[in-house]
């Protein structure tokens, strides 16, 4: 198994470099830190806080990056991270403008024209448009009101609790099992 996961692992990472989909990319090196950082925590809990301090920083090092702000910026921003700005705005707008069920499931895309922002035509012309917020959250409040994305949120919450409920109780061999489910 341990030999097959580690060809499997740079079969995917080798996927992902030549696809040049750095998002595929930070996914990895998240799920690894992550997988790491809980590792840490049951070997010896100071390399877990120190560890937890690290990860916080490179990802907030990171975020800055895909927003064009500081050391990073030339390896994470991508211009379809300003674009995803657009849709997010759009899905945001749609919400607004149909609080209780939103525009309807799958029509996103009939909508998008209507509520995207004005300068967006002016910036990547009339025909480029999409049919998804590219953000889930954003997504189902859009599409099917307060009613959907609140139920989403709670749903997400619940699942957020019991995962740490379980990272706290679990010892050993499971634990880590958990963390890479």
């Amino acid at each position: 198994y341990r030999i097959f996961s580690v060809l499997l692992t740079a079969l995917l990472l080798f996927s992902i470099y030549r696809s040049n989909a750095r998002q595929g990319l930070l996914s990895f090196i998240l799920g690894t830190g992550l997988f790491l950082i809980i590792w840490l925590f049951g070997k010896n809990k100071k390399l877990g806080v120190i560890a937890s301090l690290t990860g916080v920083f490179v990802v907030i090092l990171s975020i800055l990056g895909m927003l064009q702000i500081g050391l990073l910026e030339k390896y994470l921003y991508k211009p379809s991270v300003t674009l995803r700005g657009y849709y997010w705005q759009a899905g945001i707008e749609m919400f607004k403008s149909h609080p209780l069920f939103g525009v309807g499931m799958d029509s996103y895309g009939y909508y998008f024209k209507e509520y995207r922002d004005v300068t967006y035509p002016l910036n990547y012309g009339f025909n480029l448009t999409s049919s998804n917020a590219h953000n889930t959250f954003i997504q189902f409040f859009a599409t099917g009101g307060i009613f959907l994305g609140v139920a989403y949120l709670v749903l997400n919450g619940y699942i957020l609790k019991r995962a740490i409920f379980a990272l706290k109780n679990l010892t050993g061999n499971n634990k880590l099992i958990l963390t890479g489910v």
